[in-house]
């Protein structure tokens, strides 16, 4: 057998025992710029989550997790609004207060760092006609919206 294909072969052979070897979520930012208001929506593998029986557990663990500050640090709350299971993915939404728009907002994604140590947080954002994506990983500081 070829060497390269021997490797791939292997490596599903390690991999395959694994529920997903891949620990990330997503959320995404979607400003409605006429309202001040922004749309948050996080992906998440379901499996992933911790128990969250009720609204009050779901708020703390979305509000520990994700934090949203204006360009002077002081804090922007967010607004759980609902959540959603379709097959293994569960979506949460949430609202943010943004009269001045997303720029320069600093922004920290440390949504099941505690549970993981290979957490990858991706978040993309739409605002003002342009597009921007932040990456985070554990231990990462807050980032900026350009």
């Amino acid at each position: 057998m070829p060497l390269p294909i021997l490797a791939l072969v292997t490596a599903g052979a390690l991999l395959g025992d694994l529920r997903h070897p891949l620990h990330t979520s997503l959320t995404q930012i979607r400003l409605d710029a006429t309202r001040g208001i922004a749309t948050v929506t996080l992906r998440v593998f379901s499996q992933d989550l911790p128990s969250l029986v009720n609204d009050d557990a779901i708020r703390g663990f979305l509000l520990a997790g994700l934090l949203v500050t204006d360009p002077a640090g002081r804090p922007i709350p967010l607004q759980f609004q609902r959540r959603r299971v379709e097959s293994d993915v569960t979506y949460f939404e949430l609202m943010l207060d943004a009269p001045r728009g997303l720029t320069n907002l600093r922004i920290l994604n440390r949504l099941l760092w505690d549970r993981f140590g290979d957490q990858i947080n991706i978040l993309q954002a739409q605002y003002g006609g342009r597009q921007a994506s932040l990456l985070f990983l554990k231990g990462d500081a807050p980032k900026s919206l350009p």
